[in-house]
């Protein structure tokens, strides 16, 4: 079959669940979404892939109530998927995706900076693509993510959803 390789960029809204120290109330933030693939189509509708998607945001938190550790936290979650997609017409594909996930915390303010290792989770994610431009060799798309990766039970779980835009190669 035919090489599947695409980029991706845009934005995302992570929410997080997570018991760290960096972090004490459940966070909400709009970030940034990467995806880098790279498989082969085993029909004409039906491929498989790896993918790699990283995620991150930045959003202020208040740790301590007295407020002289306000300051920002940034999350990032690396996801490594393995993905299905299939076409469901011309123009539109749907991919899905199971794997796992290395998620940290960075907690800076005037007086400390913390790094927090949350761990591996797994993970599952899900696009809705939209082939906008279409030639022969690469496409221009657009695609809805959601994706869910839990650490356990008790350990806290981060949501995302997101818009990228990217670049397709056949």
């Amino acid at each position: 079959g035919d090489p599947i390789f695409s980029i991706e960029g845009g934005t995302a809204v992570m929410v997080d669940k997570l018991p760290c120290e960096a972090c004490n109330t459940n966070g909400v933030a709009l970030g940034a979404l990467f995806a880098l693939r790279g498989g082969r189509m085993l029909t004409n509708r039906l491929g498989l892939a790896v993918e790699l998607q990283a995620v991150g945001a930045e959003l202020e938190v208040h740790v301590d109530e007295t407020g002289y550790l306000a300051g920002t936290k940034k999350a990032i979650q690396w996801s490594y998927l393995i993905s299905a997609q299939c076409r469901i017409s011309r123009q539109f594909q749907v991919r899905t995706g199971a794997g796992v996930s290395k998620v940290s915390y960075h907690y800076e303010d005037s007086y400390k900076t913390i790094v927090d290792n949350i761990g591996i989770g797994g993970t599952v994610s899900a696009a809705l693509v939209y082939e906008y431009l279409s030639a022969r060799q690469f496409s221009l798309d657009i695609s809805g993510y959601v994706s869910h990766t839990s650490f356990g039970a008790g350990n806290g779980s981060i949501n995302f959803a997101g818009l990228a835009i990217g670049l397709s190669i056949h």
